[in-house]
């Protein structure tokens, strides 16, 4: 899927993406960071592991097959997104699953707007969620089998060094699966590894990122901005909109520097009886199988965790942020998992097996249908030195 869209799109995704017009994202900051070693690497306070774990793999891509800088990026994109696709499938198999509903789950997330939307540009979410799959998988193995603190440690330190919001998820996965001191000792381990990565990428990088603590007054101006539209949208936003992308839009606030960006924000789709119908049926799911993984004793510590690592995702996004979307791919596999519980209290029930196909079916149709809006929306300049700077940042050729 991913493949097809890039080759058709390209040009597209290029004009769109790397200006900052893409939901708020910052692909031409991204393309830096993922295939040019003396950028200024200037975000890299909040996830020094990317560029050390991008740039090595796409400067060997280009070097050995004579790729372009995005074409390398869309390859590691697509690694990303096989692996992400088929650690979701793993973890809601090892919780019980038949074959069948892993299945099913699988080509869900595979349709949602988050998967669609964020692995086709230049963007640091989708490593930073391929994480977050990473946490889920070792939960549960944790499940079946203890797993020693050795691998929590190093699936926090890439949790919190691919973004270190996600240390949330990686405190949270000690405290479900460990003693309390194993769990502060853990995340103390977690928080020196993340430091460490800091300074690994600062010596290596000519142009590394300040020291963390010194660039946080700079996020100040993304807390409680009046551009989410409430709690009511906000919700929306992380609950819905990255399983069903409401109808794309152009922002009607303060343009970006290249542009109008685009927004589903508060989108005009969710006034449409079909979308709001098929959202309800989502947090309905959601909300089922919740409850159905709290009532499996054995699956009880895989759903705190789960469960405390999507509240803070909540909380931190109800807080921090403009446009909700852009972290779609931190909320997706957790809400995914916490659904797939409806398939497991009965896996032989055709009616919950039928339900979770339609709504893939519908999300695939609905979100690709708003994917190529998005990509054939109008372009409103292109001046930006970020942008004309770029190594074929304007005349890409496709894949």
């Amino acid at each position: 899927m991913l493949i097809l869209v890039t080759a058709h799109f390209s040009e597209a995704i290029v004009e769109r993406s790397l200006g900052g017009r893409w939901f708020q994202s910052d692909g031409w900051r991204v393309y830096d960071d993922m295939v040019t070693f003396d950028a200024e690497h200037y975000r890299n306070h909040l996830r020094p592991l990317f560029s050390l774990l991008t740039l090595p793999v796409t400067t060997l891509a280009m070097w050995l097959t004579g790729i372009s800088p995005i074409q390398a990026i869309w390859g590691f994109n697509a690694f990303c997104f096989g692996v992400w696709t088929v650690g979701i499938y793993a973890v809601v198999r090892l919780t019980g699953l038949s074959l069948l509903a892993s299945t099913l789950m699988a080509l869900m997330a595979m349709s949602s707007s988050a998967a669609m939307f964020w692995f086709i540009v230049p963007e640091t979410y989708g490593l930073s969620s391929l994480c977050i799959v990473l946490s889920l998988v070792v939960a549960a193995i944790h499940v079946r089998r203890d797993v020693g603190n050795g691998v929590l440690v190093l699936v926090g330190v890439l949790l919190a060094g691919t973004l270190v919001t996600n240390l949330l998820v990686s405190v949270a996965l000690n405290f479900a699966f460990k003693a309390r001191r194993d769990a502060i000792r853990i995340s103390v381990l977690v928080v020196i590894g993340f430091f460490v990565a800091w300074a690994l990428q600062k010596v290596i990088f000519p142009a590394g990122a300040q020291f963390p603590l010194k660039k946080l007054s700079q996020e100040q101006a993304y807390v409680l901005p009046s551009e989410q539209g409430g709690l009511n949208c906000s919700l929306w936003g992380e609950l819905v909109s990255p399983m069903l992308a409401p109808e794309v839009a152009l922002f009607a606030g303060k343009k970006e520097r290249t542009g109008e960006r685009l927004t589903v924000q508060c989108g005009e789709t969710v006034e449409q009886f079909g979308y709001v119908a098929a959202g309800l049926i989502w947090i309905g799911l959601v909300i089922y199988g919740a409850a159905s993984l709290r009532r499996a004793w054995r699956l009880s510590r895989f759903f705190w965790f789960v469960a405390a690592s999507l509240g803070g995702q909540i909380l931190l996004h109800l807080l921090y942020g403009e446009e909700t979307f852009l972290y779609a791919l931190h909320f997706v596999p957790l809400l995914l998992v916490l659904a797939s519980g409806a398939l497991l209290a009965n896996q032989r029930s055709g009616s919950k097996l039928a339900a979770v196909a339609a709504l893939t079916v519908f999300a695939a149709v609905s979100n690709a249908s708003h994917l190529t809006s998005a990509l054939n929306s109008p372009s409103s300049g292109n001046d930006d030195e970020r942008m004309t700077t770029r190594p074929g940042s304007r005349n890409e050729p496709g894949m």
